[in-house]
């Protein structure tokens, strides 16, 4: 008999062990507390169970008590056929199993010294989890960071390069570049804040006017680019004359006229499906470099 007892709890921690592996290899919380759940319902049959976390409202009085009696792990209610135990690991509080009905009350003493063990099992696998959630959030702030402009959040050069080298596929693919006007007039006589103020309002725009599905960049200090994808020329004018629109709008409201914003514009459509995003970039540019140099001659003859 008590061999074969000794057998059985083999078998138990067997189990448990292969169990706690693989809860040790879930990244999400959800899923960890799920498994936790399945380990105590498969090993001890515990026909209800509860897992208070720290976002836990209205927590019964019991498990309150438990939660602020630093010195106490557990709390053993052998009448109600129930215990509870904390989640930590480090000093850090993750929650508190409450397990109650199970299939052999008789055991439970035997069952509460083994769910202490997968406890703080599973404070650890709940603090692994929570480090990688840590670094899963700093390698998203650091992408985001590294692929737009820290000024206007727009995209940025580096963002836009990675796209240089590809076709446009099915020449639906339409490239617009912009540059803000007397940028740098505004820099030397008003200072750059009132310059980068001028940058923002452009930015602004530009966010405004596209489609959410279009790539919108700042590439340089008064020059932005966009590529659009399942687009054509009548959608490039469309959002030209949105462009121009928001602008006169924008003027209209400034209390410091010499914020006034002038934009020159170009865009480029591409002529065949080898044609490269590159190429319609320098088109582009061509393009809106016309548009400045129109609107100079216009001002040296007025």
């Amino acid at each position: 008999t008590a061999l074969n007892e000794l057998r059985n709890q083999c078998a138990e921690y067997s189990a448990v062990f292969d169990m706690m592996g693989k809860i040790s290899s879930y990244t999400s919380r959800r899923e960890v507390i799920g498994k936790i759940k399945e380990l105590f319902l498969f090993i001890f049959g515990a026909q209800d169970f509860k897992f208070w976390s720290e976002e836990s409202e209205k927590l019964p009085k019991e498990i309150e008590i438990l939660k602020v009696k630093k010195e106490d792990f557990y709390l053993f209610l052998k009448e109600e056929n129930r215990f509870c135990l904390k989640i930590e690991w480090d000093g850090i509080h993750y929650g508190i199993i409450d397990a109650k009905g199970f299939m052999f009350p008789r055991y439970i003493e035997k069952y509460l010294n083994l769910a202490i063990e997968i406890a703080k099992f599973s404070g650890l696998v709940l603090h692994n989890n929570q480090q990688y959630e840590i670094i899963k959030a700093s390698e998203k702030e650091l992408m985001h960071l590294s692929f737009h402009d820290t000024m206007t959040g727009l995209h940025n050069r580096t963002y836009i390069n990675r796209l240089l080298s590809e076709n446009v596929k099915d020449c639906k693919t339409i490239v617009f570049m912009f540059d803000i006007d007397r940028l740098k007039y505004v820099n030397d006589h008003y200072g750059h804040a009132e310059g980068d103020q001028l940058i923002n309002s452009f930015a602004m725009i530009l966010a405004k006017s596209f489609r959410e599905t279009d790539i919108v960049a700042r590439i340089g200090g008064d020059e932005f680019a966009a590529v659009l994808y399942d687009a054509d020329a009548q959608t490039a004018e469309i959002i030209k004359h949105r462009i121009i629109e928001e602008i006169k709008v924008n003027n209209e409201n400034l209390e410091k006229k010499f914020l006034a914003l002038s934009v020159s514009i170009g865009y480029a459509i591409p002529q065949s499906e080898k044609d490269s995003i590159e190429e319609l970039m320098k088109k582009a540019d061509a393009l809106m470099y016309e548009d400045k140099m129109s609107k100079r001659t216009k001002e040296s003859r007025i």
